[in-house]
């Protein structure tokens, strides 16, 4: 006989219409007290007093409405602006990129630093901690509640397997380990492609749409889809497309199989039907990408029949998409997206997918990360610090 579900605590209780209002205020831009009761179906004197407590820790700021009768001044409340409570990482082979944000997604900063292929998940989890200090100090809360969202081109579980950084099986608790150290407890560990599916879902070509699949071109070949607003996870991750199997017995895989999509459509396999993984190598993923859209746009024959193999893989793995998933669009972002031109060609699958070139190019998982963590603040108000890995 299955177990029964363990019932809410008090605390999840409170702290999910919390959220609901949190929610509310954020989507109204500004909201009157006296709506949220229709706004969140709470009662008047529960959002009463969760307003108080949200004001109390600074999560909303209010300003006094006049009376333009009789009765009493109203209170007018919006999102508290000026904390560092979300920040974004990415980690990949070209360096690391961090910015902080407030709760509205203002900008507060960003910062970036070189990497070494070599050093170790902890090494660079330092490197990470000294990058986001100034901004801490700066803007931290007086008890250091903030969201780290991390993202990383690769396998993040209890284990990181990551090929690009040359990570093979390393405990992730040496990435958290250096960050809890510093005074940041809360820290979500992703894979880029599912950041980016948000990222562009978030603020980019899928703004708006509650189906998308994502690929994210880059070194290697991610990205994830987004069904009924939310991403789509498995039983340990969520879903991805760079090690799906496109050709039986294909070409060898670092993953340990064979004929995965990312040998086949990925700035890696470019260069290695290119014969210039060397050149890859010594450049920066944006670098080599823009190398080939010049080469391209000047009719290198090379690059352009590399280019169309690489069009009539996308064009498969779309249509295996657009049959599993039936999306509104199928987006392509990432570094590699400015070889949209030369990539895209007609719709996918019996659906007529459309596929089309993100808003967010190598920006997207930053801009993923960053709604992650934001989000996550919000689902944390009371900031019962927690570590997440998926």
């Amino acid at each position: 006989m299955a177990s029964a579900e363990a019932p809410e605590t008090l605390r999840q209780l409170r702290e999910r219409n919390l959220t609901r209002i949190l929610t509310a205020v954020a989507a109204a831009g500004e909201a009157r007290q006296s709506d949220l009761p229709d706004l969140t179906e709470l009662a008047t004197g529960a959002v009463s007093s969760m307003v108080n407590q949200l004001l109390e820790g600074d999560l909303l700021a209010e300003r006094t409405i006049a009376a333009s009768s009789r009765g009493r001044p109203a209170r007018a409340l919006r999102i508290a602006d000026h904390w560092a409570d979300a920040i974004g990482v990415t980690i990949t082979r070209d360096g690391i990129v961090a910015e902080a944000q407030t709760l509205t997604g203002r900008r507060l900063g960003t910062y970036d630093a070189p990497i070494q292929i070599g050093e170790s998940p902890d090494q660079v989890s330092e490197r990470i901690a000294a990058l986001i200090a100034p901004v801490i100090r700066e803007h931290g809360r007086p008890g250091g509640e903030c969201v780290i969202a991390i993202s990383i081109p690769g396998r993040p579980f209890d284990t990181i397997g990551s090929l690009e950084l040359e990570w093979i099986n390393e405990p992730v608790s040496l990435l958290l380990r250096p960050l809890h150290a510093a005074g940041f407890s809360e820290v979500l560990v992703g894979n880029d492609g599912s950041f980016a599916a948000v990222g562009e879902v978030a603020e980019g070509r899928g703004r708006g749409l509650g189906h998308v699949v994502v690929l994210l071109l880059e070194r290697g070949l991610g990205g994830s889809a987004i069904v009924d607003g939310s991403l789509v996870s498995g039983f340990r991750k969520p879903a991805g497309w760079g090690h799906i199997p496109l050709e039986a017995g294909g070409l060898p895989c670092g993953c340990g199989l064979r004929g995965c999509a990312e040998q086949y459509f990925s700035l890696e396999a470019m260069s290695r039907d290119l014969r210039e993984e060397d050149v890859l190598a010594r450049s920066t993923t944006a670098g080599y990408a823009d190398t080939l859209v010049q080469r391209a746009r000047a009719h290198d024959r090379r690059v352009l029949g590399v280019l169309q193999t690489a069009r009539e893989r996308l064009a498969h793995l779309c249509d295996v998409l657009a049959g599993s998933f039936d999306p509104d669009k199928i987006i392509l972002t990432g570094h590699g997206m400015p070889l949209g031109p030369w990539l895209l060609s007609q719709p996918a699958g019996v659906g007529q997918i459309p596929v089309e070139r993100g808003d967010l190019a190598g920006a997207a998982p930053l801009v993923g990360a960053l709604a992650t963590a934001r989000r996550a603040r919000f689902e944390n108000p009371l900031f019962a610090p927690d570590v997440e890995v998926g």
